[in-house]
């Protein structure tokens, strides 16, 4: 019989996960191999390119043709240093061509072809948030999941008369939706101290939700702030947007960036389409930009 005159209690809406929480967890284990939603599934399935021609110790080989993910970029590297390193490391001759493919030719071809194909893989799946980040979003994935099943039987207790039971479930709901919330917190930070361990005058947001990323962003920069430093130029990247839902044009970081620098007063200048330069220390217009370019130079 159904809880007819007792309306079933509902989540207050600060107990939910937060919007896009649950889904861009799924999202990020999907990418990480967790497995194909269902619009995945009923797509049809687009050709795959071939596979890279086995290379022999010697002769000469072409990959690609690469497409997206401005995989030729990260073959060419900085100024051409990633080339340049390939070609040292291998001693072949290697060159991007127009077609956005990549000849490789000489003695030890296969060395060369294994660094490119190493070098295409990262840049396909890049690793945004590390072991210990990994660890602990599955970990609050599992409880938002356990939350939202756990919440349906607190629904059905109700519906059946057991008021007792539903409360009950209805806050053992709340109680793993709050513990996920704090798991994700602590995977927030262990993805940042990933991305961002080589220097504080370095920031990476990728692997992090908006809001998390403008947290930490917001404790690292007033902390920078309040340093007695001076002659500093900031590296903030939250990236093009290239994996973001539907594309460049829906990136949610970069906007809320910029949103921050500005209310902060602090002058900064595109470093390129995923990262900016700012000017930490009040520095001059001249010298900001050579220091840009100083920062630009060395990569």
């Amino acid at each position: 019989m159904g809880n007819t005159f007792c309306p079933k209690p509902k989540l207050d809406e600060d107990e939910a996960p937060e919007l896009g929480e649950v889904a861009e967890d799924k999202k990020a284990a999907a990418a990480t191999g967790g497995g194909a939603s269902v619009k995945e599934a009923d797509e049809p399935k687009k050709k795959k390119p071939a596979p890279a021609p086995a290379a022999s110790s010697s002769g000469a080989v072409t990959l690609g043709p690469y497409e997206g993910m401005g995989i030729i970029s990260h073959i060419i590297g900085p100024h051409g240093k990633t080339l340049k390193q390939i070609q040292e490391d291998s001693g072949c001759e290697v060159n991007v061509n127009d077609d956005n493919t990549v000849s490789v030719s000489g003695d030890n071809t296969a060395a060369a072809v294994e660094m490119i194909e190493k070098i295409v893989e990262d840049a396909k799946h890049p690793d945004y948030v590390g072991a210990e980040g990994k660890r602990l979003r599955d970990e609050a994935q599992a409880m938002y999941q356990e939350a939202d099943a756990t919440y349906e039987k607190s629904q059905a207790a109700f519906d059946s008369g057991d008021k007792g039971q539903g409360h009950e479930l209805l806050n053992k709901t709340k109680e793993l939706r709050k513990n996920a919330k704090a798991k994700d917190k602590e995977a927030a930070r262990a993805i940042w101290e990933h991305r961002n361990h080589e220097s504080e005058l370095k920031m990476d947001f990728h692997g992090l939700h908006v809001q998390e990323a403008m947290d930490l962003f917001e404790e690292h920069l007033t902390a920078l702030q309040g340093q007695d430093k001076s002659g500093r130029v900031l590296e903030v990247i939250p990236g093009a947007g290239h994996h973001s839902k539907g594309g460049e044009g829906n990136a949610k970081l970069k906007p809320a960036t910029i949103k921050i620098l500005k209310q902060k007063g602090l002058q900064f200048t595109e470093h390129n389409a995923g990262s900016m330069y700012v000017n930490l220390d009040e520095l001059s217009n001249d010298d900001f930009e050579a220091k840009c370019k100083e920062l630009n130079d060395a990569e």
